[in-house]
């Protein structure tokens, strides 16, 4: 049942309804119901929204099945919370003891819980930079492995470019190189292969013309790779 059935309702309600709360219940009930309310001091946080929200308690006395079933439309009309309140005394502060251990201990659970999570934000802040650059050789290396071609035994990649002439001997110590840093038992092979297709533009820069060639890069790269 939503109201007690010691002739008393109990729970919380916004205090912006509170006057109109007020008036209702006298209005349905003809001045038969009694009702107190007292201000919540403490800071309360809507668990939907996380604002904060002002909340008043009250209890009404009445007499009767038909002022209970009035009260208790009027209740859900206003989107009260109602709490069962016991008629002993000795029963409520019983129930009173119960709801501020068990606040205590979620208390401590959430302040344990956020110094944990602060000490593991704390430690990955150590680490994130690090974490960072590691990511993004990873993306760069299987950005570039993409573009690779599996062999017909599925045991290694292959890949396709261009090279000048003069510059394939650099090409094959950087695999050598390479290849030993890792500690590959398989060092890599590199072919010269015939191509129908004409060569892309290239032209070798030095200290002077450097300057030049990135001025041009600035401003964009044409459709034919030049």
């Amino acid at each position: 049942a939503v109201v007690s059935t010691q002739s008393t309702g109990t729970g919380v309600i916004d205090r912006s309804k509170v006057p109109v709360f007020e008036r209702v219940i006298w209005r349905s009930c003809r001045g038969n119901v009694f009702v107190k309310t007292v201000e919540i001091k403490e800071e309360m946080i809507d668990p939907e929204t996380n604002e904060p929200v002002e909340k008043n308690v009250f209890i009404c006395f009445f007499q009767g099945s038909q002022l209970e079933q009035r009260v208790t439309k009027v209740c859900d009309g206003m989107s009260c919370r109602v709490y069962p309140c016991n008629e002993k005394a000795s029963r409520r502060h019983e129930v009173r003891d119960q709801v501020t251990t068990r606040l205590s201990e979620m208390e401590d659970v959430i302040q344990q819980t956020t110094e944990y999570r602060a000490q593991q934000l704390r430690d990955i802040a150590v680490d994130i930079r690090s974490w960072i650059v590691k990511v993004k050789k990873w993306r760069s290396i299987y950005y570039t492995m993409s573009k690779f071609n599996v062999n017909d035994t599925r045991t290694g990649f292959i890949a396709e470019g261009w090279v000048r002439d003069s510059d394939l001997e650099n090409v094959r110590q950087a695999l050598r190189r390479g290849a030993t840093t890792v500690g590959s038992v398989v060092m890599p092979i590199l072919n010269t292969v015939g191509s129908s297709l004409p060569p892309p533009t290239f032209h070798p820069t030095n200290k002077l013309t450097k300057g030049y060639q990135v001025i041009i890069a600035a401003y964009g790269i044409a459709t034919y790779l030049e």
